[in-house]
């Protein structure tokens, strides 16, 4: 399973995309880090849970306490993004491991759920398709973004909420960021379709390319 948001385009081309997942030998890629429990927007994230309105068109944040997580507190809060690759193994086991739904479940009940839930189990011993080690250089970026407030950062597009919606003046900066990142986000089909379309080209290319090399000469 891989999780995009819906704004981005990828990369890599198919078999590339296949060779990275191999490499995870059965591993999922989650970038998770350790969270200082002290950091005051981390706190504030815990204390807060959301809900739906009635019709489910807006989120109401209401400050409660957070329940008690089911796991070490000291030794377990972790983020990443919200865009992960994930195995069919650690997939299965956060749908159908009762000690994964206790932990969903307290994860729900506060701010951006998903960055800590996806990191938090990644990073749990023993989870089938969770961290190893020995595979740490192998790990890959799901997407990678112009962010704003990075240093040195540019955007030849429009800004929106801090991250560059490219238009064809950042296609180098984007090929730039590809190694080690499957996607790039972000993307508007309104916007500045010319570097879609020389991504897209650029695939089809290379797609060609592995065509003549290994298949042409045989047919």
């Amino acid at each position: 399973v891989i999780n995009l948001c819906g704004k981005e385009l990828p990369l890599a081309n198919n078999r590339e995309l296949v060779w990275r997942v191999m490499q995870m030998n059965g591993s999922s890629s989650v970038m998770a880090y350790k969270v200082n429990r002290r950091d005051k927007a981390f706190r504030n994230r815990i204390r807060y849970h959301t809900t739906l309105d009635a019709n489910a068109t807006k989120r109401i944040v209401n400050r409660k306490v957070a329940l008690r997580p089911p796991f070490n507190v000291n030794n377990r809060f972790f983020k990443s993004k919200s865009y992960v690759a994930l195995s069919h193994e650690f997939a299965e086991f956060l749908h159908t491991s009762p000690y994964a739904i206790r932990v969903h479940q307290f994860f729900t009940r506060c701010q951006n759920p998903e960055e800590h839930f996806y990191a938090v189990m990644y990073m749990m011993p023993q989870v089938p398709g969770g961290y190893q080690e020995q595979l740490r250089d192998w790990y890959f970026h799901v997407e990678n973004a112009l962010w704003m407030f990075e240093e040195g950062a540019e955007c030849g597009g429009q800004v929106v909420h801090d991250v560059c919606v490219v238009g064809l003046a950042d296609l180098e900066r984007v090929l730039a960021g590809r190694e080690g990142h499957l996607f790039h986000n972000k993307y508007f089909m309104s916007y500045d379709h010319t570097i879609m379309d020389c991504l897209e080209q650029r695939l089809v290319h290379r797609n060609r390319l592995e065509y003549r090399q290994e298949c042409a000469p045989h047919v």
